[in-house]
């Protein structure tokens, strides 16, 4: 099977059980690749100045959005791949937290992207 577009490696820890599981998903992007702590740097940089800048505002409701998409595919996947394992809910609790984490930085960052977004 081939996939195109870039594939990225969501890894979701339960420290409560100490289970591990590795997730790939497809998206493409639109940017390189940072690590973690530069990813991390960049979006609060983003947050503090998208009150005032409409680009900025839209740069990090983008990437918000992609991150929407992995939440759900990953939630596809565990579903999808489940069976019986009693540490299976815990993990989809971990990925719908995130993403209602997610869903209030968007409602958030909303207002500042003004009328026409």
């Amino acid at each position: 099977m081939v996939i195109s577009g870039e594939v990225f490696l969501l890894v979701l820890a339960c420290g409560a059980v100490g289970a591990l599981l590795a997730v790939g998903t497809v998206v493409r992007r639109k940017r390189p690749v940072l690590p973690a702590a530069s990813e991390d740097r960049e979006r609060l940089a983003l947050r503090r100045s998208a009150q005032f800048d409409r680009s900025a505002a839209t740069d990090l409701r983008e990437r918000l959005m992609d991150d929407l998409k992995r939440h759900q595919a990953v939630r596809r996947h565990l579903q999808g791949h489940g069976g019986d394992d009693p540490d299976l809910a815990v993990l989809i609790q971990a990925v719908d937290r995130a993403e209602r984490a997610t869903r209030q930085q968007l409602a958030d960052i909303e207002p500042w992207l003004g009328p026409g977004r």
